[in-house]
């Protein structure tokens, strides 16, 4: 299996060439085959993308083949050529590093999306892949982690009460947009959180070179939520304005909800990312009047000091002829004049509001 890292390694490759694109290498390929239907349902594994697709199924019933980890990408190869699917499609899927878009080629639609986690700390943000073919009684979607981010869909399908069962293929995209969407909700509450805590230690005074660091981790976490939030609001809008053959009218209704929310999501990244521009120009003004009484104090010790210096200098030449050099009470009275010349220069300071 052909694996590279960078998007570079492919020059040269005919357009729908099968390369897996990542950070990562690809996880083993994990394959389940959903049936379901109005009071039907039916879970099965399958081995590979082509048997899932040769399963039989019930007559009516919608088949959505859920793809997780992407190591079988002769198997995925294969399997396109007999669903007869475009193998750009594929080489958009085996690149990880894909910006989000909506594709519509009738009779598929075809969508590649960004889930968003975070560590514990919040701080570290990762974008797996995630992306859909939809066909007028077909899904396949494809997942880069194990983790199925499309269980809760699974487990109300299970339900035989839910009413999902009996829905278009259309309204499962949008469901599974809809999961993806709502975690980009969680990352940024999360962030938000972050940067209040951040602006709390700036106004506190308690900054420190980590605070900076944090700063800096955040922005690029908001920068990368930014890649993943400004294109999916393109591939919604493109599923709005072309798409009424595939997903039909009464699905366009939740579609709009689904671009309401990406709105939603960009304007919060756009307002977070002028919030922490904010914390950021507060640490540097506090840096900047820290190190400005620093300044201020050493001046003051070294003005403070250039009189006494002079002072000393001169009584420190030991020229034979100098006054004051045989005076018993001199070494006393330079004492006196230094300090009294420091006390002045100290009071001076004070009365300017220089202390």
């Amino acid at each position: 299996m052909k694996h590279s890292d960078r998007i570079s390694d492919k020059a040269g490759l005919p357009p729908g060439s099968a390369v897996f694109v990542g950070r990562e290498a690809p996880l083993p390929t994990q394959i389940s085959v959903i049936d379901f239907g109005k009071g039907y349902f039916s879970e099965k594994v399958s081995p590979s993308l082509c048997e899932a697709w040769e399963v039989p199924r019930p007559e009516g019933a919608t088949r959505w083949i859920n793809v997780r980890g992407m190591e079988d990408v002769q198997g995925f190869a294969k399997a396109f050529e007999k669903m007869g699917l475009s193998s750009l499609y594929l080489e958009d899927i085996l690149n990880t590093q894909h910006r989000p878009k909506a594709e519509l080629a009738p009779p598929c639609l075809f969508v590649v999306m960004k889930r968003l986690l975070t560590d514990n700390s919040g701080y570290r943000l990762r974008a797996p892949q995630v992306s859909v073919i939809m066909g007028p009684d077909w899904l396949v979607s494809f997942q880069e982690q194990h983790e199925d981010v499309f269980g809760d869909i699974v487990r109300r399908l299970g339900n035989p009460q839910s009413l999902v069962r009996g829905k278009s293929p259309s309204y499962m995209l949008y469901r599974m947009m809809d999961v993806v969407t709502d975690n980009y909700y969680l990352v940024t509450e999360k962030a938000g959180e972050l940067i209040e805590r951040l602006e709390d230690r700036v106004f506190e005074g308690k900054a420190d070179g980590k605070t900076l660091r944090q700063i800096q981790r955040l922005r690029k976490l908001l920068v990368n939520l930014r890649r993943a939030s400004s294109p999916l609001r393109e591939a919604v809008s493109v599923i709005l304005r072309d798409g009424h053959d595939l997903v039909g009218e009464e699905t366009v209704r939740y579609f709009r909800d689904v671009y309401d929310h990406v709105i939603q999501i960009n304007e919060t990244v756009e307002t977070l990312r002028d919030l922490l521009s904010g914390v950021m120009d507060l640490y540097l003004s506090g840096t900047s009047n820290r190190m400005n009484q620093t300044m201020q104090v050493l001046t003051v010790i070294a003005t403070i000091f250039i009189p006494l210096t002079f002072l000393a200098g001169v009584y420190g030449m030991n020229f034979k002829y100098m006054p004051e050099l045989g005076w018993r009470y001199g070494y006393l009275g330079v004492w006196v004049i230094m300090l009294s010349v420091a006390a002045v220069m100290l009071l001076y300071f004070k009365r300017k509001g220089w202390l």
